[in-house]
Order: structure tokens, then C-alpha cells, then sequence
């Protein structure tokens, strides 16, 4: 883990797009807890084919993930964590 919580709000709008590092750095429920865990459930579950996933953008590339690709559990606390 990075140590450091990621930022849920992007210039004061509420984040729609996370990587598996920051979905790691929350400690969600029914994920798993670690970046490289969370990499390998999205490709078993193969989130990568879907509009709701896309190449990061910059450095060192990666996928970013929607939030509506997590199970209900963890999008309902990820989001009650932005209010």
C-alpha cells in the first residue's frame, strides 16, 4: 500500500475513476486488499473489456477502473465515503 488515502474528490467533483492501488489504499469490502490481488480480480472478472475500465493515462500506464464495476458493498462505501 502507499500509505497515503487518495483523493475521492478531482477539483471538487466527486471521482468516478480509481486504479487498483487506490481501490487497495480504501480497504473495501468484497475486493481484495492489495494492488496486485485487485489487478488479478480484474482480469478474472475481466473488467479491461468493458467501457467501465481504461488505459491510465501518463506515466507508467495501468487501468482505472469505474466504480461501477465494484461489488454493491464496496461501491455503496466508496461512495458514502465521498459525502
Amino acid at each position: 500500500m502507499s500509505g497515503a488515502v487518495p483523493a475521492l474528490l478531482d477539483n471538487g467533483a466527486k471521482r468516478e475513476w480509481f486504479t487498483a492501488l487506490e481501490f487497495a489504499d480504501f480497504q473495501l469490502p468484497d475486493i481484495p486488499l492489495t494492488e496486485s490481488a485487485i489487478i488479478r480480480f480484474a482480469k478474472r472478472s475481466d473488467w479491461q473489456s468493458t467501457s467501465l475500465a481504461r488505459k491510465r493515462s501518463g506515466r507508467g500506464g495501468g487501468w482505472e477502473y469505474h466504480i461501477d464495476l465494484l461489488p454493491d458493498a464496496a461501491r455503496k462505501l466508496l461512495i458514502s465515503m465521498q459525502n
